[in-house]
């Protein structure tokens, strides 16, 4: 199981896309070719994955759950463990969790979706969790939203599951 972020760009842009540095340097930019993926996009867009080694796991954080620090206190309070103790390990975690937001790859997919809107008014993103094949799962959409590329720097490039995202320039 791994996550594939699609992203629709207008046709003039080309496929080519040097603002994620090529696969030696940086991200890989290889063409869509799942159907169902398709139908979410207007129909103008050129599908790209973008990826780095094989998938896009790791080039974006997902939402987290706002109540993970209560449920990590009431495991920890099962464990026995003194008030103190908890909240140092609640920090450990969340200083990790604050460090995934900035690995390598995120950054240049972060980059990249910003150096892209420098050359286009719009994008649109689209991530899924395959349990299959990229190119043949079923794939549908719960909503779409729309940001700015203000918003989206803000959240640090958080992207939701099964959500279309259009970012604006």
């Amino acid at each position: 199981m791994c996550h594939l972020v699609t992203l629709g760009i207008d046709k003039s842009l080309g496929s080519g896309l040097p603002e994620f540095g090529g696969p030696r340097r940086g991200l890989a930019v290889e063409p869509s070719r799942n159907p169902s993926v398709a139908r979410l996009f207007p129909p103008g867009d050129v599908l790209l994955e973008i990826t780095v080694g094989g998938c896009s796991c790791g080039l974006f954080p997902t939402p987290r759950k706002t109540d993970h620090d209560e449920s990590e206190r009431r495991r920890y309070q099962k464990k026995g463990w003194s008030a103190a103790k908890i909240e140092r390990a609640l920090q450990a975690s969340r200083s990790a969790r604050g460090r995934d937001h900035g690995n390598q790859n995120a950054q240049r997919f972060r980059e990249g979706i910003a150096a892209l809107l420098q050359r286009t008014s719009s994008l649109r993103l689209f991530v899924h969790m395959y349990s299959g094949a990229f190119d043949s799962e079923p794939v549908s959409s719960r909503r779409s939203v729309r940001m700015t590329v203000d918003e989206y720097q803000k959240q640090h490039g958080v992207l939701a599951e099964d959500v279309l995202v259009e970012i604006a320039g």
